[in-house]
């Protein structure tokens, strides 16, 4: 039965694709933003990560997510909308300043050799980041 179910999951899994990603970019509440993204996508995209407004400030929160969406492929650009959900990381000595808020994103992807060139774009709690990165595919 195992060997059977494996054979089934295989051209799923051979399809599909992870990714590791990292971007620099602005936002309305920093001068500079990063990100770095884990994904896995096959149609669905699953991604995990971290953002960070660089600032020393208290209010400009660091942020880990993970969202979900699909990938729209087109003839040169990939488009990716995605919902997820993120802990607001404000303070490590005063909890109550943290907060988990939802999340929105739209990726545009144009596929490069061994990886991809992204433009990124994502809004929460009155946070606006836009962004452009590469990803490894693998």
């Amino acid at each position: 039965m195992k060997r059977i179910l494996i054979l089934l999951l295989l051209p799923t899994v051979a399809s599909a694709q992870f990714s590791l990603g990292m971007s620099l970019g602005t936002s309305n509440a920093a001068v500079f933003a990063t990100e770095f993204q884990l994904a896995y996508s096959h149609n669905w995209v699953i991604q995990t990560g971290y953002s960070s407004l660089v600032s020393r400030k208290v209010e400009k929160p660091s942020v880990f997510y993970i969202r979900t969406g699909y990938e729209f492929t087109g003839e040169v650009i990939d488009v990716v909308p995605a919902i997820g959900y993120g802990y607001h990381l404000h303070s490590t000595d005063n909890k109550a300043l943290n907060s988990h808020r939802f999340m929105y994103s739209v990726q545009l992807e144009r596929q490069m050799r061994e990886g991809k060139l992204y433009f990124t774009t994502s809004y929460t709690n009155r946070i606006f980041v836009v962004g452009i990165g590469i990803k490894y595919v693998f």
